[in-house]
């Protein structure tokens, strides 16, 4: 059995509630008894935070945590909410100015995509899945980049 399939609650939850994104976290951490034991709560306490007739919610920070210990169902809910998404970047040694050649390159080949695939004056479905991979790689690599002078300048480079 997988993670994922750790924890399947009897109780319907809403789609997109914060009841929902609760439930799914603790899928992905392994199920309540892993999220209890991580968070430091009694499991019946743990039960209740994704239960949608309990009136009990997690802390933001025992959130962090669960987060820190891989979960990202919290993450793709608030950057939905924000009207962004959440696309983890890869880890990387590599120098900033070699991230940002790279990026430039993938975004010049995006863009050379995208006018390539609206010639005919729109994107068809088929076009559309080969140009978000390409969009999305571009945007990882400018995270990585992004990520990359936040170590320097934390290490005092």
């Amino acid at each position: 059995m997988n993670a994922h399939a750790a924890f399947n609650p009897v109780k319907p939850r809403a789609y997109f509630t914060t009841k929902h994104v609760i439930s799914r976290m603790f899928a992905e951490i392994g199920g309540p008894k892993r999220v209890a034991e991580r968070i430091r709560k009694k499991l019946k306490q743990t039960y209740n935070y994704s239960d949608p007739q309990h009136p009990a919610e997690i802390s933001f920070a025992a959130v962090c945590d669960l987060v820190v210990a891989g979960a990202r169902a919290p993450i793709e809910h608030l950057c939905t909410l924000a009207g962004g998404a959440f696309l983890p970047s890869h880890t990387t040694n590599e120098g900033v100015t070699v991230l940002a050649g790279r990026a430039c390159v993938e975004q010049a080949e995006f863009v050379a995509k995208l006018l390539d695939a609206t010639g005919d004056g729109k994107i068809t479905a088929a076009e559309a899945l080969p140009l978000l991979k390409d969009l999305d790689d571009a945007i990882r690599t400018l995270t990585c980049a992004r990520a990359r002078v936040l170590a320097d300048v934390e290490c005092g480079q």
